[in-house]
């Protein structure tokens, strides 16, 4: 097993200590998404598809790198974790895309003040399937799109 798939399951497990411990290592990539992350998590006993990993609809996986599944999951500790590596770039993948539409007000924060430049405009192409209107599943939103769209704006006044 590769050491970014060993960081991307401690992630979407919350394991924070692991996480750091993998981020300290100079050759583990800290921004790539494993695509062969299914047969991953099957070898594990007792494994059953674990909703975060997945868009709930439709299964199919969603292959996110490690800071934007947690900033999905809202997890802040890991988050902080990821950011502390100085390795993580957060303009790759959709952190706070991920953390504005659904409604992680703490992570977005996080985000923001991170000594990175994080993109408040930039727009993204997401697996999103809004169940009341199906034409919107892999449109491109902005992190305030999907904050405005799920509600959750008023808490997101950094995006402005």
């Amino acid at each position: 097993m590769e050491k970014e798939e060993l960081l991307t399951i401690a992630v979407e497990y919350g394991h924070v200590e692991s996480v750091q411990h993998l981020t300290e290592m100079p050759d583990v990539n800290v921004n790539i998404s494993v695509n062969k992350i299914w047969a991953v998590f099957r070898c594990l006993p007792l494994w059953e598809p674990n909703e975060k990993l997945t868009d709930q609809k439709n299964h199919h996986f969603l292959f996110l790198k490690p800071i934007g599944s947690a900033a999905r999951m809202g997890n802040v500790d890991m988050v902080r974790s990821l950011l502390a590596c100085g390795r993580i770039d957060v303009n790759k993948g959709e952190p706070l895309h991920w953390a504005a539409g659904m409604g992680h007000l703490d992570v977005v924060k996080e985000l923001l003040k991170s000594e990175k430049q994080v993109d408040v405009n930039e727009v993204k192409h997401l697996p999103l399937q809004v169940e009341h209107d199906t034409s919107r599943y892999g449109h491109t939103f902005s992190p305030l799109h999907l904050a405005s769209l799920f509600d959750h704006a008023s808490g997101c006044e950094g995006l402005m």
